[in-house]
Formats: structure tokens, C-alpha cells, sequence
């Protein structure tokens, strides 16, 4: 499994468990807030490296 597939599964998984937590304890709730944190860092770590991906392939073109 590639370093990006592992990112998408861990997007994934992360998201699921953030839905099982607000059915359970409520949108509000702590826990589904700090999931939904962790959620926030790793869809961020997806863009920057989609960013930084998309930069250097432009980069390259140049």
C-alpha cells in the first residue's frame, strides 16, 4: 500500500468513526469534536500534499 493510499485509508476510517461517535454522544459532543479534529489534520496533510505534488509537476513544466 502506497504512503498516499494509507493517507486515504486513514481519511476514511477516521471519517467512519467520527460518524459512529456522533450517532452514539451527538454532533457536539467532545469526542465527536476531537475526532473531527483529527479528521481537519489528516484531510489537511492530504492537501498539502496534494499542493506541494501539484507544485513541483508545475514546476517541471516550466
Amino acid at each position: 500500500m502506497s504512503s498516499r493510499d494509507n493517507l486515504l485509508y486513514k481519511i476514511e476510517s477516521k471519517r467512519n468513526e467520527m460518524i459512529l461517535a456522533a450517532s452514539k454522544t451527538g454532533i457536539t459532543s467532545t469526542k465527536t469534536l476531537n475526532i473531527s479534529r483529527e479528521l481537519d489534520d489528516l484531510l489537511n496533510l492530504h492537501n498539502k500534499t496534494n499542493v506541494d505534488g501539484l507544485s513541483c509537476s508545475l514546476a517541471l513544466k516550466i
